[in-house]
């Protein structure tokens, strides 16, 4: 790229910062007439500025056509050179077929073609360039000669679902048990005091439950063909890929929302004592804060991740200032994710309107009995029909350690 391409590029980069600016300034009601707009418009007043806002964007339009013209030129006489080059007899060896003197290559022919001089070269309209191409006798085309045939990529472009967004924050072990049993002290009353001379000492209580966490199978499976297992190279490893990944989609699902009923999970928001906070009327930042603040001061906990539905998050990052100023950041920036320091998570297991706020790391744990595991067997009359079953399994127990280290936030 030229020197003189680069500068129209960064020409044209500069002036969309500025039509960005502007329409942030701007704001929702598209008020022209801010001061601040005015002033980074130079403009005397609103009509003033809308002019000079079109005329920046045409301007910007124009710098970058432009750049992608000297660009498509360089590479143009580039090409020029090469061939002129390759034609050189003195910097080219022989090959087998030698150009017959006097004969100019089919890229010369379009380079000194009218159509390319006066029609793309002067006015960029796009041509048609007729070339005399010698040698050859009778037209063959993919209707009257031989039809390529299209090869397939490799490529498989997956089905858009929801992606593990829970099972990352919680750390995971591994267990050998059926069940994970463990205490939790559930009454931590101090009495602790001065004592006067040949006074009663008092009391605390101390008391610890007993907590059961049962492991829970998930499973998957899907019948298959020889055939397709057979012929197919990527089939086999698609399946796995898929199988694994739904059930780590339902775990990841189960561990926030599982309801604690039959073979389920108890996920998070379903564990008793578990605090919440409703925003009511304030704004959606100050509900988050106090979750926070319920965390750190109920819970005795330091909350490492606040879970956010997509939509949710839209909500925050859109936010403005009255005067049309965006609080979470330019739109020309990626934004922070996160509010009051505390990392986002984006989660749409989590229902419309309800983020949580919780310590993961150090209050949330998941107990592996078995790690997804892949088989492939028979079933019914599978064996004589030429199928096979592929499944997937894995059994896991889900433990919250300090409900009150979470906290669900409504009403956003």
């Amino acid at each position: 790229m030229s020197k003189r391409s680069i500068e129209l590029r960064e020409e044209a980069k500069a002036k969309h910062n500025l039509v960005s600016e502007v329409i942030r300034l701007a704001g929702e009601e598209r008020d022209f007439s801010k001061k601040e707009l005015l002033e980074k418009l130079g403009a005397t007043d609103s009509k003033d500025a809308v002019e000079k806002f079109r005329k920046a964007c045409d301007e910007a339009h124009e710098l970058f056509t432009k750049a992608t013209d000297a660009e498509l030129d360089e590479e143009i006489k580039e090409h020029q050179g090469r061939d002129d080059e390759l034609k050189n007899p003195k910097r080219r060896r022989d090959g087998p077929h030698p150009e017959p003197a006097g004969e100019q290559t089919l890229g010369q022919q379009v380079v000194a073609s009218k159509e390319y001089q006066e029609g793309w070269l002067k006015n960029r309209v796009p041509q048609v360039v007729l070339l005399k191409a010698h040698g050859l006798k009778t037209l063959l085309s993919t209707t009257a000669g031989f039809a390529p045939r299209p090869p397939r990529i490799a490529d498989v472009v997956p089905f858009a679902t929801r992606p593990i967004q829970t099972l990352d924050l919680i750390p995971v072990d591994q267990t050998q048990n059926a069940s994970i049993i463990y205490m939790e002290k559930t009454t931590y009353t101090i009495n602790a005091a001065e004592l006067a001379e040949a006074g009663t000492y008092l009391e605390s209580v101390y008391v610890w439950t007993e907590r059961t966490s049962p492991v829970r199978k998930f499973t998957d499976s899907i019948p298959v063909t020889d055939e397709q297992l057979d012929d197919v190279e990527q089939m086999a490893a698609l399946i796995d890929t898929d199988l694994r990944f739904g059930v780590r989609q339902k775990m990841d699902s189960e561990v926030l929302v599982g309801p604690g009923t039959g073979v389920t999970l108890t996920g998070i928001t379903a564990v008793a004592g578990i605090q919440t906070q409703a925003r009511s009327t304030d704004p959606h930042f100050d509900a988050v804060f106090k979750a926070i603040t319920k965390v750190r001061a109920v819970g005795r906990a330091e909350p490492d991740a606040v879970s956010v539905h997509s939509t949710d998050w839209q909500t925050f990052r859109l936010m403005r200032t009255a005067d049309g100023i965006y609080i979470m950041g330019n739109p020309a920036d990626p934004g922070q994710m996160s509010l009051f320091g505390v990392p986002v998570a984006i989660n749409e297991v989590l229902t419309v309107g309800t983020a949580l706020v919780g310590d993961f790391a150090r209050f949330s744990h998941l107990w592996e009995r078995k790690g997804i595991e892949i088989q492939v067997g028979f079933t019914g009359t599978q064996f004589t029909e030429g199928k096979k079953t592929v499944r997937a399994d894995a059994r896991v127990a889900f433990v919250v350690r300090r409900p009150a280290a979470f906290c669900t936030v409504t009403g956003l």
